[in-house]
């Protein structure tokens, strides 16, 4: 029985972008949202505790409720005493309230880098494929046009994550560019390998297939999760029909599109 080595590729590519996703997302978090969701961990530990505790406990439990409604009274008598410092001294909670939208910016920035990070290493690995084939003719040409098509709606999907974050027009413009020439750099470095490219070698084989696998379960992260899965989860999808099924159809036709491609060329 052959080892899947290429499932275990993908798989891979798959676990280090969900890591990379959430590490990046981890740091960049607002400190008073992260404040706010320890405090909400601490306090339903607290009250499962309560709940789970002892009959024989039951005094200890009420005193210590009691002294917890002591405190809160008087946090509650302070804070009416300082009414003017309310704007400086703002809870979590309040800030989480009042700001979603710090949250949701994180959320967009880290799926425009992880995006562009899964880009950058498919359209190098590509590029290499491709600049190794020195050989057929023919087949370097339809390479190429199946290639410009791919890239384009790749880059088409990168420039719209870009559209909603907050990044400054300078900073999306040099993303773009630096996805745009890594195309170019792949194949200069596999013209510059070919003469030492051994297709049929074992070897050559599975470092190919294995970078492929990679980065082609990086692009299956980023296309499910963080394109397909947020576009669809949308509110003003649940109330017009319409914009419901187009999306549908154009999913369906892009996945179409994507098959037709990949078995011409």
């Amino acid at each position: 029985m052959a080892f899947p080595v290429g499932g275990c590729a993908i798989l891979f590519g798959i676990v280090a972008l969900v890591l990379i996703d959430n590490t990046m997302a981890a740091m960049m978090l607002p400190p008073a949202y992260k404040q706010h969701m320890h405090d909400s961990v601490a306090s339903n530990k607290a009250v499962h505790h309560h709940h789970s505790a002892p009959a024989g406990h039951t005094d200890v439990a009420r005193h210590a409720a009691a002294e917890q409604r002591d405190v809160e009274a008087a946090a509650a008598a302070q804070s009416a005493g300082h009414v003017h410092q309310c704007m400086r001294n703002l809870s979590a909670s309040s800030w989480l309230a009042s700001s979603a939208k710090p949250v949701s910016n994180v959320r967009q920035c880290v799926t425009a880098y992880s995006m562009e990070l899964g880009c950058i290493f498919h359209s190098v690995i590509i590029g290499v494929g491709l600049g190794v084939l020195t050989e057929s003719r023919s087949l370097i040409v339809t390479l190429m046009i199946a290639l410009a098509v791919h890239q384009g709606l790749e880059a088409l999907a990168l420039g719209s994550v870009l559209a909603l974050t907050s990044f400054p027009f300078i900073k999306k413009m040099a993303m773009l560019v630096l996805y745009s020439i890594t195309t170019p750099i792949g194949i200069a470095v596999g013209i510059a390998v070919s003469s030492s490219y051994d297709p049929s070698s074992v070897t050559s084989r599975a470092v190919q297939g294995t970078l492929n696998g990679v980065s082609g379960g990086m692009l299956l992260y980023i296309g499910m999760f963080q394109l397909i899965a947020e576009e669809f989860s949308r509110e003003d999808m649940l109330v017009h029909t319409r914009l419901r099924l187009g999306m549908y159809a154009a999913l369906c036709l892009g996945a179409a599109a994507m098959c037709i491609l990949g078995i011409w060329a």
